[in-house]
């Protein structure tokens, strides 16, 4: 069994909270999806694909891409997969973080200083986003089949953290890049 994680393409919002809401991406999917079959050849050059189905995080930045990377390699099943979600930020979606720090100071300093447990107003703690990406890795683990995740940063913080014996803390300033396919690989 192997994991495979690709992250959406870029949003092309800057300074907006948006979390689990649709935002426009670039490049559009058919573009992304060239971009990451490529970055898997790079991963095995001319070798058989390394994973037999794609799951999928149901926001169209994500569920696009993987749409068209299942056309691209024509009759790979597609599964979507709500709990790939990225954080809900409740009541802060959509809204930009300077006027959430101008209305919302208080609170967000309070999420701030405390990310690993509090929950943002009306959305999630990374204690949920954790237990869902668990419960999916649980799942995947159980099959013995290997897959590519098409999901968002937090998603794939958390499971290189839940592979690989580190902390939330320690992988959460890690960069994920966009487009970019990486083998999650487990801690021995």
């Amino acid at each position: 069994m192997a994991i495979y994680l690709v992250r959406h393409a870029p949003a092309q919002v800057s300074g907006v909270c948006y979390g689990q809401s649709d935002v426009p991406v670039a490049p559009p999917a058919s573009e992304a999806a060239k971009t990451v079959l490529a970055s898997i050849d790079a991963l095995a050059p001319g070798a058989t694909l390394p994973f037999t189905s794609i799951v999928t995080s149901p926001t169209t930045r994500t569920r696009t891409l993987a749409e068209a990377l299942a056309r691209a390699l024509e009759g790979i099943p597609l599964r979507v997969e709500p709990r790939l979600r990225e954080l809900d930020f409740g009541s802060w979606e959509g809204r930009t973080w300077a006027d959430l720090e101008k209305d919302e100071g208080p609170a967000l300093s309070a999420w701030m200083r405390a990310w690993q447990e509090a929950r943002v107003p009306g959305g999630e703690g990374a204690p949920d986003l954790v237990r869902r990406v668990r419960e999916v890795w649980g799942e995947l683990s159980e099959s013995g089949e290997s897959y590519l995740l098409v999901t968002h940063a937090g998603p794939i913080r958390v499971l290189r953290s839940l592979t690989q014996s580190r902390t939330l803390s320690d992988v959460w300033a890690e960069r994920v890049e966009h487009l970019t396919v990486e083998r999650l690989r487990e801690s021995s």
